[in-house]
């Protein structure tokens, strides 16, 4: 499966960021990936997907 090229995108944020989009317009993925990073350059709902994944994957200790 070719995923095709990765595009770089300069975020409002001055970072840059490489995606790939599939059934959506580059411009519109672009924008969307602006829209939703609040600081640096994980855009907001990423962000907090790894952080749901990291304490299912490695969840804290609870002290019996």
């Amino acid at each position: 499966m070719n995923l095709g090229d990765r595009v770089s995108v300069e975020l409002h944020t001055n970072q840059t960021i490489y995606l790939r989009s599939w059934g959506l317009d580059l411009r519109d993925a672009a924008q969307l990936c602006n829209d939703f990073t609040l600081e640096g350059k994980i855009p907001e709902p990423l962000r907090v997907a790894r952080l749901c994944a990291r304490q299912l994957l490695h969840p804290k200790s609870r002290g019996s």
